[in-house]
């Protein structure tokens, strides 16, 4: 039965989860280096804190527009002005 099962802390919130499922469905680049990241955490035995901070480091790039889902065609920003 499930109420036999020990209860373990959280590792994210509801509205965390939701972002992330967000995320993943909207940038490949985000959802790889997320995933990527996870199991390198996971195969070095790291915390569950280790792995949320990666998760709310890719949550706060892809917010900030660190993620690009559409390719510039590699020309550089400065060359544009």
């Amino acid at each position: 039965m499930l109420t036999d099962m020990p209860r373990t802390p959280q590792l994210f919130t509801y509205a965390e989860v939701e972002l992330l499922i967000r995320i993943a469905a909207s940038s490949r680049d985000a959802a790889g280096i997320c995933a990527r990241c996870i199991r390198q955490l996971k195969s070095h035995a790291a915390r569950p804190e280790d792995i949320k901070e990666v998760v709310k480091t890719v949550i706060r790039r892809v917010e900030d527009g660190g993620f690009a889902n559409r390719r510039e065609g590699g020309a550089n920003k400065e060359e544009e002005a």
